[in-house]
């Protein structure tokens, strides 16, 4: 991965955990990186009428790359409200349409079937 890749606005190309690993020395983030979460994906067999709920997503990256992928319903949540706001600005640009971000503030959030 070249730094140049992580000034790019793809979330492909700019993935935190990828840049952690490699630039920082930091896994533990998320152990696998955007590899691990294909090969999540892929053993779910998650397709465009699956609904998937991202636990602790952080700034979304993997949100986002299974609404873009599979076309499926995310809803990322996370109790950060700032990585929140980062998430849903990059799935503004990502043209994501099927990623709800939610943070702490929508835990009371009405239920609905995974």
């Amino acid at each position: 991965m070249e730094m140049e890749s992580c000034c790019d606005s793809s979330v492909e190309k700019c993935d935190i955990f990828d840049f952690m690993a490699r630039y920082v020395g930091m896994t533990i983030i998320h152990p696998g990186g955007l590899q691990a979460t294909r090969e999540l994906a892929e053993g779910c067999l998650i397709d465009k009428n699956s609904r998937v709920l991202d636990l602790a997503c952080g700034k979304g990256t993997s949100s986002i790359y299974l609404a873009r992928r599979y076309g499926c319903q995310v809803v990322g949540l996370d109790i950060a409200e700032d990585l929140i706001d980062t998430g849903r600005e990059l799935a503004r640009k990502s043209g994501v349409q099927k990623l709800m971000p939610a943070g702490s503030s929508c835990l009371k959030m009405q239920a609905w079937r995974i």
